[in-house]
């Protein structure tokens, strides 16, 4: 691996003396010094090389010793091979998620390093340490590092350059993850396609135009197989060349091969599960939404500000709603109580039954503070966060019991289940906009009357 030795610990150490003064004109404290420093990659870099040098250097001297009886030069390079391959795995994820903060595509970048691996690897054991054991006779505990040390600094920057470049803003696609994949019971049907505003419009589609002019550039459909062609006729075409569109399934096919869907379950299962199905599609940060949910424009523009900013995947973002600009006049609704401090999401209780009542509004469990924060399911998230779900989805899988056909994993439970584990930090940003939806067939008209009204005061173009 890429090794730090005496001679770039040095130039480091002179780098830092160059920039003392430069730090104490601007009367910075130690304190800010001290982080700045070690918040520096090139540090960090090294750390992460010392710890995996000495991993690989341990390995590497037992492994010598225990393959002795094969003789110098296949002992030499099996023990090689063994302590690289160990190393290797622990320098690439420390690299990737503390040392350069990557925020691409973790295949891409697995398949970059290994490949500069690979080359420098040979490079070290069949060129350098031929050399410097068999030619110039010295022993391996002192070639060893000689050979680290030639190509740690070139290792550095091809990883700080290429491999592990961030992305720049104007190379990131914000994506817009629709889930348009439920059954619809309380509705009546597919709700998500359905006709409501005054030119015929979907309610997803006034998503789609409030996240193109907050700066997205791609927008992911999950839907029931049935729906594709219908969304991709009707506003696919629409959007088409304004921004790129992508759709996925959600469907039993793509549930983990130990798992067995019992016979009697036709409910799919959950948020979580929807947006696994789409995670080919998520290459970039994204936010989620209902495709029978309207949010408000604001919402986008503070959600796109949140996304640039979102390093791995133990970081997410949301924007609450307020719970009274929620609730249906036509029935109960399900809302995510949420609990925020300091601007950071401390906590979400998934709260059933919630209806307004003489003038309060109450729940399963009780009257709730009309005031509340909730969660409408507006989470954005890291694309590295696929993996953190994928593993939560399937300990849900493995927890359920057969005759649990109507279970779901749910966003906001996930989100709970992180924070309390402190797996996930999540910012959250209220928005004043009124959120409104289609819970219920009786929600349906006064849905298209607050579309309407929306067209007529400006808020949107005749036709979208």
């Amino acid at each position: 691996m890429y090794y730090a030795e005496k001679y770039v610990i040095i130039n480091l150490v002179k780098n830092t003396e160059r920039k003392v003064p430069e730090l104490s004109q601007n009367n910075k404290s130690l304190s800010e010094l001290v982080k700045k420093l070690l918040d520096a990659k090139s540090v960090k870099y090294t750390i992460s090389s010392v710890i995996c040098f000495v991993i690989d250097y341990t390995i590497l001297l037992l492994l010598e010793k225990l393959f002795k009886g094969l003789g110098f030069s296949l002992a030499m390079e099996l023990a090689a091979l063994l302590s690289f391959a160990v190393s290797s795995q622990i320098n690439f994820h420390i690299n990737r998620l503390w040392v350069f903060k990557s925020n691409k595509n973790i295949l891409a970048e697995m398949g970059g390093y290994y490949s500069l691996a690979l080359v420098s690897f040979s490079v070290r054991t069949f060129v350098l340490m031929e050399l410097f054991v068999r030619v110039m006779k010295l022993p391996t505990w002192i070639a060893k590092p000689i050979a680290e040390v030639a190509i740690f600094v070139f290792n550095y920057f091809i990883q700080k350059k290429i491999i592990f470049k961030k992305k720049e803003k104007s190379e990131m696609k914000p994506t817009l993850l629709i889930l348009a994949a439920g059954l619809g019971s309380r509705f009546g049907g597919d709700k998500q396609v359905s006709h409501v505003g005054p030119n015929g419009e979907f309610l997803m589609e006034y998503s789609i135009h409030d996240a193109i002019k907050a700066g997205f550039k791609k927008v992911v459909f999950v839907l029931k197989q049935e729906m594709i062609e219908t969304v991709k006729a009707e506003v696919g075409e629409k959007f088409k060349g304004r921004v790129e569109l992508q759709y996925a399934v959600q469907d039993y096919s793509s549930l983990p091969e130990f798992y067995t869907v019992p016979k009697d379950r036709v409910k799919p299962f959950g948020t979580v599960h929807a947006v696994l199905c789409a995670k080919d599609y998520l290459t970039d940060p994204f936010v989620t939404v209902n495709a029978d949910d309207y949010y408000g424009a604001e919402c986008f523009s503070i959600m796109r500000n949140y996304l640039d900013k979102l390093n791995d995947g133990s970081e997410a973002a949301m924007v609450t709603y307020i719970l009274k600009n929620t609730v249906s006049e036509n029935g109960s609704v399900t809302r995510g109580i949420c609990s925020v401090e300091n601007g950071r999401l401390t906590r979400v209780d998934e709260t059933g039954g919630i209806a307004p009542e003489n003038g309060r509004i109450i729940s399963a469990n009780g009257e709730v503070d009309p005031d509340s924060e909730v969660s409408m399911n507006f989470w954005g998230f890291h694309p590295d966060t696929l993996k953190i779900m994928k593993d939560y989805f399937n300990d849900f899988l493995k927890a359920l019991t057969p005759d649990q056909i109507k279970a779901e994993c749910l966003l906001p439970i996930m989100v709970n289940d992180m924070l309390a584990a402190n797996k996930l930090t999540v910012f959250a940003s209220p928005s004043h906009d009124k959120w409104f939806g289609m819970t219920n067939r009786a929600d349906k008209e006064d849905v298209e009357a607050k579309l309407k009204a929306l067209h007529e005061n400006g808020a949107y173009p005749d036709k979208l």
